[in-house]
């Protein structure tokens, strides 16, 4: 399964576009696309913060000891 990262049944060429602009609400190509996406969306983001929350404890961790080691070189 490809990792969907943009909506492609809106373009202008879409054969089942209509002169309504509230189309989005019932198409049900965009409505399957839009969960997927909505779907990637979210499993990035909780990877995203999951990685930044790693980082900032290492980065809190190597910052602790640094400070430490120059408060006991005094």
């Amino acid at each position: 399964m490809s990792v969907r990262t943009m909506i492609d049944c809106c373009t202008k060429d879409c054969p089942d576009r209509c002169a309504d602009p509230n189309c989005h609400g019932y198409c049900k190509r965009y409505l399957e696309q839009r969960a997927e996406l909505n779907e990637a969306n979210t499993a990035r983001q909780e990877k995203s913060q999951l990685e930044s929350g790693i980082t900032g404890t290492l980065v809190q961790g190597i910052y602790k000891l640094r400070h430490r080691q120059r408060r006991n070189k005094k």
